[in-house]
């Protein structure tokens, strides 16, 4: 009886050392890990002398993978928040093939907006086309939201604009 035990047990050891294991190499099967970011900084309150003519009435993603280390780095040019947050906080989501970009802000809600530039680090993307959505804290609900496609297999950098028509933009 006890050797009908060990005979079962060591075929369930098996089972499980080859269930774990990658069939062509005989690795560990791993998980990707997930997709994650953080704001590196936040740059603001922009003055009219700070953000100039060119951009005030815009606000940008700008966006930069690193295919050797899956990361891509965002910059959100002209990000409105209140004038003064204590803290501006960015989650990252990915869910499929979309990232989403969720801003927000914690603090005194002073009687005043201002625009800020953040700069995003995303880990563990790998190569492959998603659609980016940036969910403003401060978007006018009449302005069009922060929302392209990339494909980072082909494209490493670029920049993707939506104009913006209401305060503090254009002011």
């Amino acid at each position: 009886m006890f050797r009908l035990y060990s005979i079962g047990f060591m075929l369930l050891m098996c089972a499980c050392i080859l269930l774990g294991c990658d069939q062509e190499t005989g690795a560990p099967v791993t998980e990707s890990p997930e997709v994650s970011g953080s704001l590196l900084w936040a740059e603001g309150c922009k003055s009219e002398v700070t953000r100039g003519d060119a951009d005030r009435n815009s606000t940008c993603m700008r966006f930069d993978y690193d295919a050797g280390k899956q990361q891509l780095t965002l910059h959100h040019v002209n990000a409105a928040f209140n004038c003064c947050p204590e803290e501006i906080i960015v989650e990252v989501e990915k869910e499929d093939n979309v990232i989403r970009i969720i801003e927000s802000q914690r603090g005194p809600n002073c009687r005043c907006d201002c625009l800020y530039d953040l700069a995003i680090l995303v880990e563990h993307v790998p190569a492959a086309a998603y659609m980016i959505i940036v969910e403003e804290t401060r978007r006018n609900e009449k302005d069009t939201r922060i929302e392209f496609a990339v494909d980072l297999n082909v494209e490493t950098d670029g920049i993707h604009c939506v104009p913006r028509n209401h305060y503090p933009y254009g002011l």
